[in-house]
Parts: structure tokens; C-alpha cells; sequence
């Protein structure tokens, strides 16, 4: 049976500007845009402290391992420190495959297979005792690469860390130094002799059982990354209070990282590691890829000087 509606049945009634019942007002948007923005804004400055602290915890876990690994080699070989080679003697050394340093590359800012070689770090005598860790002798906080090295499509350099100057022996004989080559004959290296190549008057430590205070003395650190090339770090004329050197000190100089928030990571002859805060802002340096700036005492603040000089040596009597 068919059934139709009665005729009369009232039509709904018609809202034509009737608000819809799932929706937001543009005000209401705006408003929780707003709120979304302040919120971000608020943790985006604890996102990043957090991740500059888990920088310097990682920075630091690789100075550690490092320091181990200087000790076991120590260890295994009469007390003597590693040899820590300058840029002639690096050089010589990959050049003949001898890999007579800790560690046997060149860091620069061309596209040189050194700066992402990996097998260079297992080859130097280090390696052996860092076992597959290559990437503990790189600081996460060091992320720097040059226009040439991005469009050669590099995604990192290998290494951020150099070794205190005053540890072991800068050359491969005690006439291997002079002209810079690393080769027999070219000149003498005072280091043979226990004595420091860029500071001779500053004792060079060849045993790890002669190193006083080695909870004193630094053993790694981040290098700032144009001043980065072969693995030793000399920091130029030592610096004391009686006799406050610049930064050049008329000596070519290396200077140290900033990385972690205007601090830089150091690992000490005892294994232990800490981020050391730089005092004087003329410390830290910019990073330009393409020349080396030097730092500054800036007001004659020597504190920093004073500080990484006086954590590289012991002062000798009369210094």
C-alpha cells in the first residue's frame, strides 16, 4: 500500500546563517596559531640547550676514548707517549706508508681524500686501539665543511681533535725536522731530546710516567676547524704570568674550538674529560672556511692564554 505524506506537513525551517556545528571561526584560528607560536618559541630555546649539552657529553664520551686508548698504547709499549708527528713528518709518513703517528691524515678545506679518509685513522697507531670508532675522533659539535667539499658532496671531515704538542715525539728521527719535510737530514728535532720543538726551553714528554700531574696536563682537544691540519697542537709561545704571549707569539700558532656554545672540549692524561668554558670573547674565533683568524686578548685579558698554556706544561724552575 502506498502511503504519501500529508500535504500540510510543515517545511523545516530554513537557517541560511546558521553557524556549522563542527567548524572554527578565523579569530578561533588565529587565536591557536598564536598559542602554538608562543608555546614554540618558549621550548625552542630548551630544544637547543638540550642539544648543545648532548654535544658536549658526546664530545666528551671522545676525548675519553681517545685518552684510553693513549694510555693503552702507553701501556703496551714501555711507558713511551705516541708519537705525535707535525705536518712534514704526517705527510712523509702517508707519503711512504709508514703511519708512525697516532694519527695520519691532513685536515684542510680542498677536497683531499685525507679529509674523509677513514682508513687513514685506523692506519695511525692509535687505530689499532680504537678498535671501529672512527667517529669518536670527530666532534659532533663540528659540523664546518668549505664550498668546494659540499659540492663535492663531502657530508663531514673526519676529524676535529689534535693532541697537546708537549706529548711525544713531533718526528720520525732527531734529524727529521728543518724544512718542514719530515725526511732524515733536514734538520734537528729537540724533541729527541726531551725538549719542546716550538718552546725548547719547555720540557717535550716522551714517558707517561714523567708527565707530572697528568690530571693537569691536557691531552686532547677540539681544534678550531681552519686551524685544523696535522694532529698536533702547539698554541705558539707559552704563555705565563711573568711573560703574557698573544696568541701568534711569533710563532705560527694553532688555535682551539669553540664549539660547544663559546667552550671547547679537552681530554686530559688521566682519562678524564671536561667542556672548558673560554672567559675572553677575543677566544673565540669565527669559523670562515677559508683563512685562519686569529684570537685576541682582548683588554689584555691573558686568562685564557694563562689557562690552556699552563694546562699544556708544567712550568719549568725560573720560568
Amino acid at each position: 500500500m502506498k502511503t504519501n505524506a500529508p500535504e500540510n506537513c510543515p517545511e523545516p525551517e530554513k537557517r541560511p546563517h546558521a553557524r556549522p556545528l563542527n567548524g572554527f571561526t578565523l579569530i578561533e584560528l588565529l587565536v591557536v596559531i598564536a598559542i602554538i607560536a608562543i608555546l614554540a618559541s618558549m621550548l625552542l630555546p630548551a630544544l637547543t640547550k638540550a642539544k648543545v649539552q648532548a654535544q658536549g657529553v658526546q664530545c666528551m664520551n671522545n676525548g675519553n676514548q681517545l685518552s684510553k686508548a693513549w694510555m693503552m698504547y702507553g701501556g703496551d709499549n714501555k711507558d713511551q707517549c705516541v708519537n705525535n708527528f707535525f705536518v712534514g713528518p704526517t705527510l712523509t709518513e702517508v707519503q711512504n706508508g709508514t703511519y708512525r703517528t697516532w694519527c695520519v691524515d691532513i685536515m684542510n678545506w680542498s677536497t683531499a681524500q685525507d679529509n674523509t679518509n677513514v682508513i687513514l685513522l685506523q692506519k695511525g697507531l692509535l687505530g689499532p686501539y680504537m678498535g671501529k670508532s672512527v667517529g669518536s675522533y670527530k666532534c659532533p659539535a663540528d659540523h664546518y665543511l668549505s664550498a668546494a667539499q659540499m659540492q663535492a658532496g663531502f657530508l663531514a671531515r673526519v676529524r676535529s681533535y689534535s693532541m697537546n704538542g708537549f706529548l711525544g715525539l713531533s718526528s720520525p728521527c732527531p734529524t727529521c725536522a728543518g724544512d718542514n719535510s719530515g725526511n732524515p737530514g733536514s734538520g734537528t728535532d729537540p724533541s729527541w731530546e726531551g725538549q719542546n720543538f716550538e718552546n725548547p726551553d719547555w720540557p717535550q714528554f716522551l714517558k707517561l710516567s714523567n708527565i707530572p700531574q697528568p690530571s693537569q696536563i691536557y691531552l686532547f682537544l677540539d681544534e678550531q676547524a681552519d686551524s685544523i691540519d696535522d694532529d698536533y697542537f702547539q698554541a705558539g709561545e707559552q704563555c705565563t704570568p711573568s711573560n703574557p704571549t698573544l696568541w701568534s707569539g711569533g710563532i705560527d700558532s694553532n688555535v682551539p674550538g669553540s664549539y660547544h656554545n663559546g667552550a671547547c672540549g679537552f681530554s686530559f692524561c688521566d682519562a678524564h674529560s671536561e667542556i672548558h668554558k673560554w672567559l675572553v670573547p677575543g677566544t673565540i674565533v669565527p669559523v670562515t672556511t677559508k683563512q685562519l683568524i686569529m684570537p685576541t686578548c682582548t683588554g689584555n685579558n691573558y686568562a685564557d692564554r694563562l689557562w690552556l698554556c699552563g694546562h699544556a706544561c708544567v712550568q719549568p724552575p725560573g720560568q
